[in-house]
């Protein structure tokens, strides 16, 4: 999947529709705009068992302040939507490996 086209996904869900992604080495830099003070972060996607994916957050920041590390699970769960997901998939569902190359995201089936 090409970067654009999950920015133009994203773009259309609730609170996500001023937000900006883009490539930064093997993750995503994630800018999501907002009332209130902005939040940014970077992103990984990674394989989880209990859900289709799981985000791993660095670099969290609120209104440009870096929150220390102890709260970047409390800062991003108000905007990770792999519980909700889980909560309406009628069988369990997971991906392999994700990586970003070349301005896209990449899917394999192996962990």
């Amino acid at each position: 999947m090409q970067l654009a086209d999950l920015q133009s996904y994203l773009a259309h869900l609730r609170g996500f529709h001023r937000s900006t992604f883009e490539a930064d080495g093997d993750a995503l830099a994630v800018t999501v705009r907002q009332i209130g003070p902005d939040v940014s972060a970077r992103i990984r996607i990674l394989p989880a068992g209990d859900r289709p994916f799981a985000l791993q957050a660095r670099h969290v920041r609120v209104a440009g302040i870096p929150i220390p590390h102890q709260l970047v699970s409390w800062v991003i769960r108000n905007f990770d939507p792999t519980p909700r997901m889980a909560s309406r998939l009628p069988f369990p569902v997971e991906i392999g490996r994700v990586s970003v190359q070349d301005h896209a995201l990449r899917v394999s089936r192996e962990r």
